[in-house]
Order: structure tokens, then C-alpha cells, then sequence
């Protein structure tokens, strides 16, 4: 009896959060994970492209997998690095709010099977773009930093070392 007199009024719904209120958050993580990698991408192409370091070092900046010896040659490789991951950041940016809007309005099924989707195709933009800047470099450049004669990049005016 006193239990019952104690828990007379006691509504357990109004302890839970209203659906629309989860939701909304659930919606907004799904948003942050979208656009995490591309904002990411724009902030280090921003650096790289912008404040770069100034001496080849092993902890700041874009590195390869070769290593680099020549100041030529790094400084090329984070003006090429920041220029790619400005232009693919900003176009992954874009296109991945417009699909995140659109999945969002579908249903929230459709929100969380696209934003895996969505994050997986992140990852081989990344490795793909880490991939192509190297290929470049290795390209161009000889290892001791000489520009190659028979190099197909450097033809390009786009890629093309000062």
C-alpha cells in the first residue's frame, strides 16, 4: 500500500527522453562521423598549403614513403598535398552534407547504412589521394631531388615544380 500511494502520479515516460530529442542527437553524430574526414582533409590541406614547415623534418608535414632529402622536394610535396586535400575535402564536404541530407530525410535506417558507406569510401579517398601525391613526387623528382626529364607529371602545368 505505501508503495503504491508513493508511486501514485509517477509517469515513467516523462524520465526518458521524447523521441524527436534522441533522435536529433543520433542524427547529429551520424553528421559529425560524415563530415569528420573531410573537414579533417580541409584543415591539414589548409596547413600544408598555407603553413607549411620549412625544413624536412619526421613529425609535421606530408611525408611519403620514400625519404626525402632535397628542401625542393618537400616543399613541392606539401604545396601538391595541400592543394589535393583542399580540392577533395571542400568536393567530399559538399556532395557528403547534400547525401547526408537526403538519407536523413529518407529515414534513419537509411541515415546509418550511409554513413557507413560514406565513411568507407573516406578511407579510400584518403589512401587513393596518399597514393597519387606519392606516385607524383616519385615521379618528378630522382632521389636526389633533381627534376626528371621524362617525367609524364611534370609536363603538366598543374603539377608542374617551380
Amino acid at each position: 500500500m505505501v508503495l503504491s500511494s508513493f508511486l501514485q502520479g509517477f509517469e515513467l515516460e516523462k524520465l526518458l527522453p521524447s523521441m524527436p530529442t534522441y533522435l536529433g542527437g543520433f542524427i547529429f553524430w551520424m553528421f559529425f562521423l560524415i563530415l569528420l574526414g573531410p573537414l579533417v582533409m580541409l584543415g591539414f590541406g589548409a596547413l600544408y598549403r598555407y603553413k607549411p614547415t620549412q625544413e624536412i623534418n619526421h613529425k609535421m608535414g606530408f611525408r611519403l614513403n620514400r625519404k626525402i632529402t632535397a628542401q625542393n622536394v618537400w616543399d613541392y610535396t606539401q604545396r601538391l598535398a595541400g592543394t589535393a586535400y583542399l580540392l577533395v575535402g571542400g568536393a567530399m564536404a559538399g556532395a557528403f552534407a547534400l547525401v547526408g541530407i537526403a538519407l536523413a530525410i529518407i529515414n534513419t535506417y537509411a541515415l546509418v547504412v550511409g554513413t557507413l558507406v560514406m565513411v568507407i569510401i573516406e578511407a579510400v579517398l584518403i589512401a587513393g589521394l596518399w597514393l597519387g601525391i606519392n606516385l607524383v613526387v616519385s615521379d618528378i623528382f630522382d632521389d636526389n631531388g633533381n627534376v626528371r626529364k621524362a617525367s609524364k607529371y611534370a609536363k603538366i602545368k598543374f603539377l608542374k615544380p617551380m
